[in-house]
């Protein structure tokens, strides 16, 4: 994606902002992988709600991730990927 021309950067330390929120992509990463590794325990013990809420909570920390990637682009001059947070987390709203 091309930034037009009008776009200014946010004010403040975008360094340190992108720093941060990179940092942030990197923890929701981590509960992402976290959420996505198999439970130990029986195999006939498959618990289908459970399985619906693990892929709730990983689709919820991938929006997430998203967003704040997008927001440091922002920081870092880019023009980002999607408008607003609701394109990344509530997708059809």
């Amino acid at each position: 994606m091309k930034n037009p021309d009008f776009f200014v950067p946010p004010g403040g330390q975008p360094r340190d902002d992108a720093i941060a929120m990179m940092r942030e992509v990197c923890v929701l990463a981590s509960t992402a992988i976290r959420l996505s590794r198999d439970r130990f325990g029986p195999v006939d013990d498959v618990d289908d709600d459970d399985l619906h809420d693990r892929i709730q909570l990983m689709r919820q920390a991938l929006g997430r991730i998203g967003w704040v990637a997008d927001v440091a682009m922002r920081k870092m001059g880019d023009a980002g990927v999607f408008a607003t947070a609701e394109d990344w987390m509530l997708p059809g709203v």
